[in-house]
């Protein structure tokens, strides 16, 4: 017989070794995303250059700035260090 049930989302779990279990089991997630390199996100580069992810975006529509890499398996944009750097110093010397 389960003696905690537990609602995450509306479903309901049953864990036969109590509250402790119920909290572990939902906290403590299996998948672990893994770094396939050095390479930056969006979000990340727009980060460290101090502007949003939508200006970011923008930037690169306009052609403003050279679009990076894709990565071939999910065509996710895959930011160089360097390629950062050198977004880093244009943006200054338009600041300045």
């Amino acid at each position: 017989m389960l003696k905690y049930v537990h609602s995450v989302m509306g479903l309901y779990f049953g864990y036969p070794l109590g509250p402790a279990a119920a909290y572990y089991s939902i906290t403590m997630s299996p998948r672990k995303r893994v770094r396939k390199s050095d390479n930056l996100r969006t979000s990340e580069v727009a980060s460290v250059l101090g502007i949003s992810q939508r200006t970011l975006l923008r930037r690169l529509a306009a052609g403003i700035w050279p679009e990076p890499m894709r990565d071939p398996e999910n065509n996710y944009r895959m930011w160089r260090p360097a390629e950062v750097q050198q977004l880093r110093e244009e943006l200054e010397r338009e600041r300045q």
